[in-house]
């Protein structure tokens, strides 16, 4: 079959039509692109804007007192120390908010609670009830931790646990006795420089030791570092002073639980090696260590090493309080 001339004019025609048809949706699409592109960017730009308007018009001190249930808007981005109270235990920290930040609050007589979204019981960062159903995001609380669940229900893994999944997490964290049914919090600032604020021997770590001179507290449940909002701990191997304990299993110390109790006779320290942090391949920087033994925390000593060699103690004596146990913050904030 031949094409006459006509028929080969007609098909010209036809993909002339094809070709600028698709030069035309060519265009369109880079159109639709640009715009999308530059309306992003524009967002971004006017947010950014807000919110440094928003920080300029933000006084250098700040206090809110808050009670019974309330929605709160940080009105600046940083760190802000919030303390929340039920009517017999109190949970307090510091933790980092951006501008414009929602926390609902629900402040009750026997519970109080901040969460990040309003309707997910998981989003919880803090609760008060009592000193052993306490939590906050980043605190180390052994079995008292019930936030073991991601946003879409599904068991978080056991480092993850200590962290709520919003991220969001404490530092300086406690847990105490107290009342007052409300929660203060108040602004601290945008230019905290953490590491400046970090106690010595506790930002380039790899092994961490507690050991006890009281022969009747030679009792450990657990130990727990947090670094990130994260217990770095959770399943790592222990050792005893005397290497690996005779006739003890001492994986129990680092299974997330505090019930376990073990009295180790013969030891006077035990050491968890925490690793390297894989994400930036480098010691890890920590935030927290708890450590849940039995009998009062006065005789027990944590050290720090970097090498497993040398190691320097970090704190003695009376530190703050946990249920049979004690808590050592790495910030002076």
């Amino acid at each position: 079959m031949k094409l006459n001339e006509k028929g080969f004019a007609v098909s010209t025609i036809l993909y002339g039509i094809l070709l600028v048809g698709i030069m035309v949706m060519a265009l369109l699409m880079s159109t639709a692109s640009f715009n999308q592109k530059t309306t992003k960017d524009f967002t971004e730009t006017v947010e950014k804007e807000l919110d440094a308007t928003a920080n300029s018009f933000m006084p250098t001190s700040y206090s809110e007192t808050i009670t019974g249930s309330k929605t709160w808007t940080a009105k600046k981005t940083g760190y802000y120390r919030v303390e929340m109270c039920s009517s017999s235990a109190c949970t307090k920290g510091v933790i980092y908010f951006p501008v414009r930040q929602k926390i609902y609050f629900n402040i009750s007589g026997s519970k109080a609670e901040a969460k990040i979204d309003k309707n997910n019981s998981n989003s919880s960062i803090m609760t008060a009830q009592s000193v052993s159903n306490s939590y906050l995001s980043g605190h180390p609380t052994g079995t008292n931790n019930t936030f073991s669940k991601n946003e879409n229900g599904s068991n978080r893994t056991d480092e993850e646990i200590t962290l709520s999944y919003t991220d969001r997490f404490f530092l300086s964290p406690s847990i105490a006795s107290g009342s007052g049914t409300k929660a203060v919090l108040t602004y601290l600032s945008d230019v905290i420089d953490i590491n400046q604020k970090r106690k010595s021997g506790l930002t380039e770590v790899r092994f961490i030791r507690d050991c006890t001179t009281n022969s009747s507290s030679k009792s450990w449940a657990e130990i727990e570092v947090i670094s990130n909002g994260r217990n770095i701990a959770s399943g790592k191997p222990v050792v005893t002073d005397l290497g690996t304990h005779v006739g003890e299993d001492t994986t129990f110390l680092t299974n997330n639980k505090t019930s376990d109790y073990k009295s180790l006779t013969q030891t006077s320290c035990i050491t968890v090696d925490v690793g390297i942090d894989m994400n930036s391949g480098s010691f890890y920087k920590i935030d927290t260590i708890g450590v849940f033994h039995k009998g009062s925390n006065t005789s027990h000593t944590i050290y720090t090493s970097k090498d497993g060699v040398v190691f320097n103690p970090v704190s003695s004596g009376s530190n703050i309080n946990i249920t049979n146990g004690s808590i050592l913050s790495a910030y002076n904030l």
